[in-house]
C-alpha cells in the first residue's frame, strides 16, 4: 500500500508540475510581453514554488509560518494575495492530493473546546459572507472584503492541517531563524527605499513595503517604521534561542547585546507600539524563565525605562527625537513637538471611535458589518465626507475599518455575538501559554515551542489596545495557535517516549 501510494504521489507530482508549469508560462508570456524586465522575477519565483511544491511537509509549513511576517505584497504574484495567502492555497492543495486522495485521511480538530469556540465565531464570518457573497472582490484591495474571508477561511483549514500531518520537532526547531528572514527583507528595503528613494519606483513592482518618506519629505515627527519591525523580531528570535538566566554568563554576552541592540532599535524606530510590544515580551521570557521570581527582571526592565525618563527629564542625557516619540506615555519632559504628535493621534483615535460607535456599531451591534464596506455609502455625500480634510479623515477610516483598535475592530466585524467566542478563544491560547510558561521544562521545549509561546503572549495581549485590525490578526492568531497545540503535543509524546526509554535502559543495566 505505502509503495503505491508513494508511486502515485510521484506521479500525481510530476503531473501537477507540468500544468501549473504550462499555464504559468502562459500568463508570463502575457504579462511580460512589454515589459521583459519581469521576466527573470517570474522565473525566480517560479523556480520557488517549485521547490516549494517538492518540500517535505515540515519545511513547506515552516515557509508559509514565516510568510505570515512579510508587511508587504509581492506585486509581480497574480491577484495581488499576500504571500501567505499563496502559500496557504498551495498547501491547501498539497495536503488534499497527498493525504485526502492518496491516503484518505481526514482532518483533525485539535482540543474540541477550542474547537467549538471557532466555529461559533467563524459562522459569524461565514454569514457575512454569504449575505455580501463574500465581498465580490477577492482581488486587488482588501477594504472590499474579498480577501479577507479567503485569508480567514484559509486559515482555518491551515488550523486543522496542523493537527493532523505528522511532525518532526528537529526540523521544527529552525523556526524562529524561519521566521525571522522576513524582518531582515523588510529592514533591507525599508532602509533602501528611506535613505535612496530613487529605488522606490523599482522596488514597488515587486515589494510593497517600501518607504515613501524620501519622496514626502522627512519631518522632525517621522518615524521609521522599518527600524521598529525589525527590532521586535531580533528580540524574539534570540530569547528562542538563550535564556535571560544565561545571559550573565561571558560567553552569552553576544546575545546580550543583539537584545540590547533590539530593543535600541524600537525606541528609535518611534512607536509607541513597539516599545510597548518588547515589554511584554520581556515580561513572557521572565515568566518562562524565572517563574514566581518574574517580577524581578520584569521589574528591573520598568526601571530602566523610567530611569530613561528621569534622566532625561533632568539634561543629564538627551535622547533622540524618535526615542522620545516613543516613550511620550511615560511621564517626563519632552519634546514639545513629539508630545503635540503623540496627543494628535490619541485625539484622532478618539474621534474616529466616536464616529464608529455612532453610525455602525449602533446599526450592527450584536453580528457586526463583516469584511468590507458598503459601496453604496460612497454615493452618499451626507454621510461621507470626500477631501483632505479631518472629517473626510475620519470617515475613511470608519468606512473602511480602520479603526486603530484591536477590541473595536472585533465588535466592528464580528459583533458581541462573534467576540464572545473570538475573545474565549483567544484567552483560552493564552490560558495555554502561560501553563507552558510556568513548567519547570522550559529549557528543553525547543526554540520553535520557546518562540511560540513568548510571541503568541505578546502577540495575543498587544491585540486589544492595538492598531491592528481583527482581519489582520485572525489568520496569524489562528495558525500560530493551531501549531502551538500540535507542537506540544509532540513535545508531550517525545517526553513520555524518552522516559520510558531511560526507564528501559535502568531496568535492563
Amino acid at each position: 500500500m505505502d509503495q503505491w501510494v508513494l508511486a502515485n504521489t510521484i506521479r500525481l507530482r510530476i503531473w501537477g508540475v507540468l500544468i501549473a508549469g504550462l499555464i504559468v508560462a502562459i500568463w508570463i508570456g502575457q504579462q511580460t510581453a512589454d515589459n521583459p524586465l519581469y521576466i527573470p522575477v517570474y522565473l525566480v519565483a517560479g523556480a520557488l514554488f517549485l521547490i516549494l511544491w517538492i518540500l517535505p511537509d515540515d519545511w513547506f509549513w515552516l515557509m508559509c509560518a514565516a510568510s505570515l511576517f512579510f508587511t508587504g505584497n509581492f506585486n509581480f504574484l497574480p491577484a495581488d494575495l499576500r504571500p501567505y495567502e499563496i502559500l496557504a492555497i498551495v498547501g491547501v492543495g498539497r495536503f488534499i492530493l497527498h493525504h485526502v486522495i492518496l491516503k484518505h485521511e481526514g482532518l483533525k480538530s485539535g482540543p474540541k473546546f477550542e474547537l467549538y469556540l471557532i466555529l461559533g465565531f467563524m459562522s459569524v464570518i461565514v454569514l457575512h459572507g454569504l449575505k455580501t457573497r463574500f465581498g465580490m472582490k477577492i482581488l486587488g484591495s482588501p477594504v472590499w472584503g474579498g480577501r479577507p474571508y479567503v485569508s480567514a477561511i484559509l486559515s482555518l483549514l491551515v488550523y486543522f492541517i496542523l493537527q493532523t500531518m505528522p511532525m518532526d520537532l528537529k526540523k521544527w526547531r529552525w523556526l524562529p531563524i524561519v521566521v525571522f528572514i522576513p524582518a531582515l527583507f523588510d529592514l533591507f528595503t525599508g532602509l533602501l527605499t528611506h535613505y535612496v528613494p530613487s529605488t522606490i519606483n523599482l522596488i514597488y513592482h515587486f515589494y510593497s513595503a517600501v518607504n515613501i518618506s524620501g519622496i514626502e519629505g522627512v519631518d522632525v515627527t517621522e518615524r521609521i517604521g522599518a527600524l521598529a519591525s525589525f527590532g521586535s523580531p531580533l528580540v524574539l528570535c534570540v530569547l528562542a534561542y538563550i535564556s535571560l538566566r544565561r545571559l550573565f554568563i561571558p560567553k552569552t554576552w553576544p546575545a546580550a547585546v543583539l537584545l540590547v541592540v533590539g530593543f535600541a532599535l524600537c525606541l528609535q524606530g518611534g512607536y509607541r507600539s513597539s516599545v510597548l510590544n518588547v515589554a511584554l515580551i520581556i515580561a513572557a521570557a521572565s515568566l518562562r524563565d524565572f517563574k514566581l521570581w518574574a517580577w524581578v527582571p520584569f521589574g528591573l526592565f520598568v526601571v530602566f525605562m523610567f530611569g530613561l525618563a528621569v534622566l532625561h527629564s533632568n539634561e543629564v542625557i538627551t535622547l533622540p527625537l524618535q526615542v522620545q516619540r516613543g516613550l511620550v506615555f511615560l511621564p517626563g519632559k519632552w519634546d514639545t513637538e513629539m508630545q503635540d504628535n503623540a496627543d494628535g493621534s490619541n485625539k484622532f483615535r478618539f474621534d474616529i471611535w466616536d464616529r464608529w460607535s455612532e453610525r455602525y456599531f449602533a446599526n450592527e451591534p450584536f453580528f457586526g458589518r463583516g469584511f468590507g464596506f458598503d459601496q453604496s455609502k460612497l454615493n452618499k455625500s451626507e454621510e461621507y465626507n470626500i477631501g483632505d480634510t479631518y472629517e473626510a479623515g475620519m470617515d475613511n477610516f470608519t468606512l473602511t475599518q480602520n479603526l486603530h483598535n484591536g477590541f473595536l475592530s472585533s465588535i466592528d466585524s464580528i459583533g458581541i455575538i462573534g467576540c464572545l467566542f473570538f475573545i474565549t478563544w483567544v484567552m483560552t491560547t493564552l490560558a495555554r501559554v502561560v501553563l507552558v510558561l510556568l513548567r519547570r521544562d522550559t529549557n528543553r521545549q525547543g526554540p520553535a515551542l520557546r518562540w511560540l509561546t513568548v510571541y503568541l503572549f505578546m502577540w495575543s495581549l498587544s491585540f486589544w489596545a492595538g492598531s491592528l485590525q481583527f482581519a489582520t490578526f485572525l489568520p496569524t492568531q489562528m495558525v500560530l495557535a493551531g501549531l502551538l497545540v500540535r507542537l506540544w503535543q509532540e513535545y508531550e509524546h517525545e517526553a513520555k517516549r524518552s522516559h520510558l526509554n531511560k526507564t528501559a535502559t535502568a531496568v535492563a543495566a
